[in-house]
């Protein structure tokens, strides 16, 4: 894949700097997943396929259309549910990145997921050079990196025409189109995964208010792998005076929402002086749950306190982070 050069090197400095400010204050960093089809993923199961990763089945015309693919663990994410008649009384299964529907005629259908779940955001002002660029008569081109990669992995067959601009979303520089959401990850160390595509079935999942007892795996002793953790951090002060000890709290559950027990976890804090504390560390309780009481700090001086938990289990590791403010203590007469 070629480098995204044009892209990096034409973004104005400030947009750099605000996504980098935005990774160090977010709620939750990003685990890298490895693309394409691993052979020994999934145990055959008559007529279905089982996905330990997940603990769900992929079955009949919903695993056919799923196999259609030459990678659709990457395209499509594992199964995030078994397949279920939804409100509408229609036969459906959500993936992590996807949304299968099977029709009266049998046919199954996609669900266009990158059209129901856009979000407007800022447009990124990027130079298109002639021969990087391609139109879809949609009046938004895809270029560089977005456009290897959508040439790559089935083009408007796979993912429909571009929708937007390249936007930024949050910290990340992303492209939608009718069935998908590009993010481009330049921090990614390995390249084939500078562009990654957004859980929109998980997202979806959220929005339309299904039952969040469909997520756990179909059969409740089977061993689930971990493939992606979600961490989140946060204090129980927003404000706190520089003599009084702060609780940090920190949650991680898995790519089902599941909660993960024994993971490790480090905490760091830079105080607004610059002084950084180091040293505290434990494991998630069976909840995925764990509370760090942060020591005072008289001499940290005044103003905001940054807060980095690095989560590490199964080989997999992600960074959350929080903040709190620390001011001078109140003296009265």
């Amino acid at each position: 894949m070629r480098p995204y050069k044009n892209l990096l090197l034409l973004a104005p400095i400030s947009i750099l700097i605000g996504a980098s400010i935005w990774l160090v204050i977010g709620i939750q960093g990003t685990v890298i997943e490895s693309p394409g089809p691993t052979p020994d993923r999934g145990t055959q199961t008559g007529q279905g396929r089982h996905y330990s990763e997940t603990g769900h089945t992929v079955v009949n015309e919903f695993l056919e259309y799923y196999s259609a693919v030459p990678n659709p663990e990457f395209l499509y994410g594992y199964p995030l549910t078994e397949a279920f008649s939804d409100r509408q009384g229609r036969w459906v299964q959500y993936f992590q990145r996807a949304h299968f529907v099977l029709g009266q005629d049998g046919a199954v259908t996609l669900t266009p997921l990158g059209r129901l779940m856009y979000e407007s955001s800022e447009v990124f002002p990027m130079t298109k050079s002639a021969g990087s660029c391609a139109g879809f008569g949609t009046g938004f081109d895809v270029c560089y990196d977005f456009l290897t990669f959508f040439e790559a992995y089935g083009g408007s067959a796979q993912f429909g025409v571009p929708i937007s601009e390249v936007e930024q979303l949050g910290a990340r520089f992303v492209q939608s189109f009718d069935f998908a959401r590009f993010e481009w990850h330049p921090d990614s160390p390995d390249p084939a995964l500078r562009i990654q595509l957004a859980h929109l079935g998980q997202l979806y999942f959220d929005r339309q208010g299904e039952d969040p007892a469909r997520l756990p795996p179909s059969n409740s002793s089977a061993i689930v792998q971990v493939t992606r953790l979600q961490a989140h951090a946060f204090s129980a002060q927003a404000a706190l005076r520089q003599d009084d000890a702060q609780s940090v709290f920190i949650i991680v559950r898995d790519q089902n929402l599941q909660s993960v027990s024994g993971a490790e976890v480090s905490l760091s804090v830079v105080y607004p002086n610059g002084r950084v504390l180091t040293g505290l560390s434990g494991r998630t309780n069976t909840i995925g749950f764990l509370e760090f009481v942060v020591p005072a700090e008289a001499a940290g001086g005044n103003g905001l306190a940054i807060v980095t938990a690095a989560v590490a289990h199964s080989g997999l590791t992600v960074e959350t982070h929080t903040s709190y403010r620390i001011v001078a203590p109140v003296f009265s007469n």
